[in-house]
């Protein structure tokens, strides 16, 4: 006859794993606190918007007014280096609105209102913190090589 705590071990583990399991949003129910990013302007105006949200899981819309889908996930580790990332180049405190033709941004959103930073890539500006410009140019990268 196998031991009790045997089973009971296993049932423990198996708790631990589904508690550690986060959450999974959907479109229509994002978290609150989620960090957007992307590009837009040029010819057609359109903007293309990621939304990261702290479980890694990666939404993405194209155009204002388009639906929002999900793009895949990102590693949990890089959801909440973005997010302290964030914190630590003081984002939510930075004004910076200077889009060119074709720009990219940050939105943070926070209850009923939002801070937007948008910049143009193609006119260098000391104002703007170049680890800004990094942390964007990273984030698409992951945002395109995400897992569906």
């Amino acid at each position: 006859m196998k031991s009790p705590s045997l089973f009971v071990a296993l049932a423990g583990m198996a708790l631990w794993l589904f508690a550690c399991r986060s959450h999974k949003y959907a479109a229509s129910t994002l978290p609150e606190e989620v960090l957007i990013f992307g590009q837009g302007g040029g010819f057609t105006g359109i903007e293309h918007r990621y939304i990261l949200c702290d479980n890694g899981q990666l939404f993405r819309q194209e155009g204002v007014s388009a639906a929002i889908e999900e793009a895949g996930r990102l590693p949990r580790r890089a959801a909440r280096e973005a997010f302290e990332a964030l914190d630590a180049l003081g984002l939510r405190a930075l004004h910076y609105e200077q889009p060119g033709n074709v720009y990219h941004f940050f939105e943070l959103p926070s209850g009923k209102s939002s801070h937007r930073i948008a910049w143009d890539p193609n006119r260098p500006d000391e104002a703007l913190p170049e680890a800004v410009r990094t942390l964007h140019a990273h984030l698409m990268e992951l945002a395109r090589a995400a897992k569906k």
